[in-house]
């Protein structure tokens, strides 16, 4: 089994019940992903729609996110004077004085670095004026954010839903799933090395991200890092010129396929223990090394197991400084593990934590959204044996509805062989799933349907904003309220397998509890059909039994600010 954290995650929901009145400066309004600060937009294309629907490209930042300054701190976010106060207000920041400089009165929108402490201020989080998003400038109203908020960057991120892990190493030619750093370098000799057919292969099936394993904990690294001795350099593939992090990297980029890596901080190799006094030191070359020869890196995986004498504030502020955009995993603050590796994520999985100051984080409640992780073999690593032995494509569907479809990203294992390929099996077995989710989706019955709500917050975030394949518009309700309906006319009796909703989590996770209702044609009466807590990135909904219905509600029970709800999708 892979190495679990050493750190106690928190899976209490600590939700913020107070909002941030947004004043827009329609004036300033800037072109889509540049804010008015001038920062960097994250992954900054618009009009993002749900991977395998219509709708544009998944994993895109809202538009409008940029600016360099942060939305709490000294300024506040900007509009006519300023809205919040003394630094960290937001529960994000990265200390006083660091959030909250440009956009302090009349100013545009000022975007900037909310989220989680450390966050790098051109990482911003897209609480600008809504209207950016809805790409109406003078509607005059803005949808009030939940705090604590993400950055731009995790927006991006938990839009993927669905990431690769590549465990790749030494333990593929031991055998072993973890090493004792013993194993020599001379057996390590992926002859048909191929990341571009590990890439195609999940591309595929819908997968936007894969996580390479660059060294496990028996240390061997898969680069010809200077740092240590124990890597490819010492082995005889390639002549000992070999580079599988710069193979898979280039691959990734030049595919378009954001790029992973995992770093474990313990080393169990002798010369290079973890437990010694110059580890640190070691630790941060191979960092650097990684962070700075390999183009963008867009998820750092810090593994669980201790590394003693690692300043881990120090590291964190490393990474930011060498890969802005990288989100720090697992043991970071950007990140955290959901806590199993069968493939499941709790009901009602919240974003929303309490900060945990030993990931540099504040003490009050932040933006730390979970990742799920689970092999699609019994083991991590690569072994003959397992070849018989997969996960079936009814296991991994539900472990996709589990995760997914419970507001967490699923990061699936799939483990190349020893010849640097991926097996037959796993091929196979990646393609159907693709092909299960991409049928599972292929028709949305609400798209271009007619849609009401009982309550609407202004023009530009009308009912029908959620029903138009793009995540960065939204329905909003009334200022104040904390309930909500939004209704579906479907046009004809339809059958109801699944119901997909997901809130504009730019603006915070807002619903604390709702319903699904349908009706039938000629009905009088509702009947409701499935129940939720928090909403999020994405809930999805399996209906215990097929629904005919000709409408269908989305009933937001209670909410910690005005229900908003980017996407209602029904399959």
């Amino acid at each position: 089994m892979r190495a679990l954290p050493f750190i106690a995650v928190g899976l209490a929901a600590v939700v913020a019940a107070f909002g941030l009145a947004c004043a827009p400066a329609a004036s300033t309004l800037t072109a889509a992903g540049a804010g008015a600060g001038g920062g960097s937009a994250g992954a900054a294309a618009t009009g993002s729609g749900r991977a395998g629907s219509s709708g544009g490209s998944t994993g895109a930042a809202p538009a409008g996110t940029g600016g360099a300054s942060g939305v709490s701190g000294a300024s506040g976010v900007s509009g006519a004077s300023g809205v919040s106060g003394a630094a960290g207000a937001s529960g994000a920041g990265g200390g006083a004085g660091t959030a909250g400089a440009a956009g302090a009165t009349g100013g545009g929108p000022g975007g900037g670095g909310s989220g989680n402490a450390d966050a790098a201020p051109d990482r911003p989080a897209a609480i600008d004026a809504s209207a950016d998003a809805t790409g109406d400038a003078g509607a005059g109203a803005a949808l009030a954010p939940v705090l604590p908020v993400p950055t731009a960057d995790q927006v991006a991120w938990q839009r993927l839903g669905l990431t690769a892990f590549f465990h790749f190493g030494m333990n593929t030619f031991t055998g072993d799933e973890i090493g004792d750093g013993t194993a020599s370098p001379s057996v390590f000799n992926p002859a048909g090395l191929d990341p571009g057919q590990w890439i195609a292969t999940l591309q595929g099936a819908g997968f936007k991200q894969g996580t390479l394993v660059v060294k496990h904990h028996d240390g061997f690294c898969l680069w010809p890092t200077k740092c240590t001795s124990y890597s490819v350099a010492a082995s005889p593939w390639m002549g000992g010129k070999g580079d599988v992090v710069k193979a898979y990297t280039d691959a990734a980029h030049a595919a378009g396929f954001r790029v992973g890596l995992y770093l474990s901080p313990l080393d169990n190799h002798a010369a290079d223990s973890s437990s010694g006094a110059g580890y640190p030191a070691k630790f941060t070359c191979m960092l650097n090394e990684i962070l700075t020869g390999y183009g963008a890196v867009d998820e750092l995986w810090l593994d669980g197991h201790d590394a003693p004498g690692i300043d881990w504030s120090g590291m964190y502020a490393t990474i930011r400084q060498l890969q802005p955009h990288a989100l720090i995993a697992i043991t970071g603050p950007d990140i955290r593990w959901v806590g199993t590796e069968d493939g499941t994520a709790p009901l009602g999985e919240t974003s929303v934590q309490a900060g945990m100051p030993s990931l540099g984080q504040p003490s009050g409640p932040v933006w730390f959204p979970s990742e799920s992780d689970v092999s699609i073999r019994p083991g991590w690593f690569y072994h003959p044996s397992e070849d018989t032995a997969l996960k079936s494509l009814s296991a991994l569907t539900d472990i996709f509805f589990n995760t997914v479809g419970r507001n967490s990203v699923l990061i699936l294992n799939i483990p190349p062989n020893t010849s640097g390929v991926l097996a037959a099996p796993d091929v196979a077995r990646v393609g159907q799933l693709g092909a299960a989710l991409k049928g599972l989706f292929a028709t949305n019955l609400a798209a271009g349907r007619t849609a009401t709500a009982d309550s609407m917050l202004a023009a530009g975030y009308e009912p029908a904003r959620a029903l138009d394949g793009n995540l960065d518009t939204f329905w909003a309700a009334a200022p104040g309220t904390t309930s909500g309906r939004l209704e579906i006319d479907l046009g004809a009796t339809r059958t109801i397998a699944i119901v997909d909703v997901s809130e504009p989590i730019a603006f915070g996770e807002r619903a604390k509890k709702y319903h699904v209702e349908v009706q039938g044609v000629g009905a009088t009466t509702w009947t409701t059909v499935a129940t939720g807590t928090v909403i999020g990135e994405r809930n999805l909904i399996r209906l215990t039994a097929a629904a005919s219905a000709r409408k269908l509600a989305l009933v937001i029970e209670q909410a910690a600010g005005a229900p908003a709800i980017a996407e209602l999708g029904v399959y």
